[in-house]
């Protein structure tokens, strides 16, 4: 190793595309984490990066792989940018309504 590798935990790295991992997963991501590592064809792979590297067919862990990275890039997007994390469902009618006057507005200019 050289003196400008640093080296990475592996429990911080996704077993089956060496991303980083969320440092707070969701209890969804976490729970299909581990279903997966528990599948029966799960076998080592590969990774200079992660000694932990697992295989499973894209078919299996691609909804983990989406989910992490939504959770490690998006949500903090969002959060940065003041979006909401939950939806009020009771205020998005009246928002919804305002936003139609607002475009009929606009509509009818043109």
């Amino acid at each position: 190793m050289s003196d400008t590798d640093v080296e990475i935990d592996p429990s911080t790295l996704c077993p089956f595309c060496d991303s980083l991992l969320p440092a707070n997963p969701s209890a969804r991501l976490t729970s299909l984490k581990d279903y997966l590592l528990s599948r029966p064809h799960i076998e080592p792979r590969t990774s200079i990066r992660n000694r932990k590297a697992k295989y499973l067919p894209i078919v299996q862990i691609a909804s983990f792989c989406q989910l992490h990275k939504i959770e490690t890039t998006l949500i903090p997007e969002g959060r940065k940018k003041g979006y909401p994390m939950t939806i009020d469902w009771d205020g998005l009618p009246g928002y919804v309504l305002i936003l139609s006057l607002i475009l009929a507005h606009f509509v009818s200019e043109c």
